[in-house]
């Protein structure tokens, strides 16, 4: 199992397995999950692993990223959390072990810069 995020939209067949972080979410073309949200930016947040865990971080979007319903900045992110982007909901589903198997692309970037 990866990490899964589950639009909550009951009209929409968004689900989302991250096999590789840090992935960034957002309605532009460069995003690595590509959303339909005139409300999101085109690089809106990015999840991350640090020392073991899940975090979300916000990238300055325009609209702000959302943890069950609060603004964020950068959070770690517990399974059954409510991520908000623009005006999508995205369930996040994932275990200790999923993250342990997850490729970190930016490890080495984040241990460089001291996150």
């Amino acid at each position: 199992m990866s990490v899964r995020l589950i639009c909550t939209d009951p009209n929409s067949y968004l689900n989302v397995d991250l096999e590789c972080l840090p992935a960034v979410i957002g309605r532009g073309k460069e995003a690595d999950v590509q959303i339909v949200d005139r409300f999101a930016s085109r690089l809106h947040c990015e999840v991350r692993l640090c020392d073991g865990a899940l975090y979300a971080l916000d990238l300055d979007s325009g609209n702000g990223t959302l943890l069950n319903g609060e603004f964020i900045t950068d959070v770690e992110l517990k399974g059954g959390d409510l991520l908000t982007v623009g005006v999508t909901t995205f369930r996040v589903q994932f275990s200790s072990r999923a993250l342990a198997q997850i490729s970190d692309r930016g490890a080495t970037e984040f241990a460089q810069h001291g996150t």
